[in-house]
């Protein structure tokens, strides 16, 4: 078995599809982890949630799937009802962050879908998403947290953090900027208790950087899908990776 750790997509199915066959994806033989943002960006949201329903009904294992700031927008518009959601003064209203950040296209791509279709997609879908994954000494995480608040007491207190916080990964690029991308011994672990914390949310093209790099134990696979289609699919087995750069 393999593991594919996959960034944030952003409505992007083609990315999407193309990565998985970068990755020679086999649905009997690969586990997926996604990494939250599934939505919000390009314009086949709906295309992309209904491919990942398709794959995680038909794997031999259970995938995971982390919720992402976008994606939380959406859960909360879901769970007002059908009558609402369909409510356009009401979501406008009420949801207007959302909207102006690249919601608009996902919510109209959402109307043109009977009801039957919408809640199929929450109750095989968004209602599945999690806050965050552990596996042995990893976790999985959309956005990260405060390192100086720790995992543990955001977990606790604030779980709304782990979809928003930037610092984690802020503080480990400043850290590997620092020793010009080595690492050693005296680097400064984000948090002692995991090995590697996979992240996504914070583009790294933003700082220069197109390929996942390893900054002490974070790993950001956000490479800038939403900006330019880079979508990246880790292989944990292997360390290595494979990207749709288009």
């Amino acid at each position: 078995m393999r593991t594919l750790v996959i960034g944030d997509i952003h409505g992007n199915y083609q990315s999407l599809k193309a990565v998985l066959l970068k990755a020679n994806f086999d649905i009997d033989n690969d586990r997926l982890i996604f990494l939250g943002d599934y939505i919000d960006g390009f314009e086949q949201s709906v295309e992309v949630v209904e491919h990942l329903i398709d794959i995680n009904e038909n794997s031999s294992f259970e995938n995971i799937f982390i919720m992402g700031n976008h994606d939380s927008w959406m859960i909360e518009a879901l769970n007002e009802g059908l009558e609402q959601f369909r409510n356009h003064e009401f979501i406008e209203s009420k949801y207007s962050s959302w909207l102006r950040n690249d919601g608009w296209s996902t919510y109209l791509s959402y109307l043109k879908l009977s009801d039957d279709e919408i809640l199929k997609h929450k109750s095989k879908f968004y209602d599945l998403l999690k806050y965050f994954h552990i596996i042995g000494k990893k976790l999985y995480v959309h956005a990260g947290f405060d390192p100086d608040v720790g995992f543990r007491i955001t977990k606790n207190q604030n779980q709304q953090e782990f979809l928003w916080n930037r610092s984690l990964f802020e503080s480990a690029y400043a850290k590997w900027s620092q020793r010009k991308g080595r690492i050693d011994k005296r680097f400064d672990l984000a948090n002692v208790e995991f090995d590697t914390i996979y992240i996504g949310h914070t583009p790294t093209v933003k700082f220069g950087i197109t390929e996942p790099v390893k900054m002490g134990n974070v790993l950001n696979l956000d490479q800038g899908c939403k900006i330019n289609g880079r979508l990246t699919a880790w292989i944990e087995e292997q360390e290595t990776f494979v990207q749709n750069t288009k």
